[in-house]
């Protein structure tokens, strides 16, 4: 099902005239979306970098849908290493949920914090994997859409 959405999607977007390039940039740059550590801000971030370089808008989104279980599955490992990187080791207990509920104010500047830090390590992350992300997307397209150039 999802395979054929994103077929479609690519065809759409193909049709529209955008070119391979763009058509693997955007799915590049969904890909990159789909992992960020922050659930409510990826769809406006998809948007803005969407607009600002004139990509497919629905190609993005639909891989960032896509990779939604897969964002939520790397929350933790993000914000743990995110601190470890750092020097804040916060764990997203119990302890840390009842700290939320008694004092919301300090619970939400630690889980600002935690969140600031897992968001640089997937920025350093994706800033080495966005080219291979990009030039392998590409090299797919070319071999399974060859009339495109």
């Amino acid at each position: 099902m999802w395979r054929s959405r994103l077929r479609q999607a690519v065809t759409r977007a193909f049709s529209q005239g955008l070119s391979t390039r763009k058509i693997a940039l955007s799915i590049s740059v969904g890909l990159m979306m789909g992992t960020m550590p922050l659930v409510w801000g990826s769809c406006v971030v998809c948007l803005a970098v969407g607009w600002w370089w004139r990509l497919s808008h629905p190609l993005i989104q639909l891989v960032n849908y896509l990779l939604y279980p897969v964002q939520i599955a790397l929350f933790f490992p993000f914000f743990y290493w995110g601190g470890r990187l750092f020097g804040n080791p916060t764990t997203l207990n119990r302890e840390f949920v009842a700290q939320l509920f008694e004092t919301p104010l300090a619970g939400l500047e630690q889980l600002w914090l935690v969140n600031l830090q897992a968001l640089a390590l997937w920025g350093g992350i994706n800033l080495a994997l966005f080219p291979l992300s990009y030039m392998v997307t590409l090299a797919l397209l070319h071999r399974f859409l060859p009339g495109s150039v």
